[in-house]
């Protein structure tokens, strides 16, 4: 497990294959805009880095994203549930 510090969050990221890259968080560390945008600009490294499409979902709930940034813009695309 590799664990990134983004102030007062702590992302982990966990090994299970090549294919995807998967971090996980607390919601509850996410408590003020600070940290906020913390999370995004990591999306938006992590995109720009990667040159993958990089999505926030709940909890092995892939076909649900909640936040998705392109690795060709700083955008992050907000994804509401029907």
């Amino acid at each position: 497990m590799l664990q990134i510090d983004l102030g007062k969050i702590n992302l982990n990221c966990h090994f299970f294959g090549g294919e995807n890259i998967e971090f996980d968080l607390d919601p509850n560390e996410v408590t003020g805009q600070r940290e906020f945008d913390a999370l995004l600009n990591f999306m938006r490294f992590l995109g720009s880095t990667t040159g993958k499409i990089v999505v926030l979902t709940p909890e092995n709930f892939l076909i649900a994203p909640i936040l998705r940034c392109s690795p060709h813009s700083d955008e992050i695309e907000w994804l509401p549930r029907a």
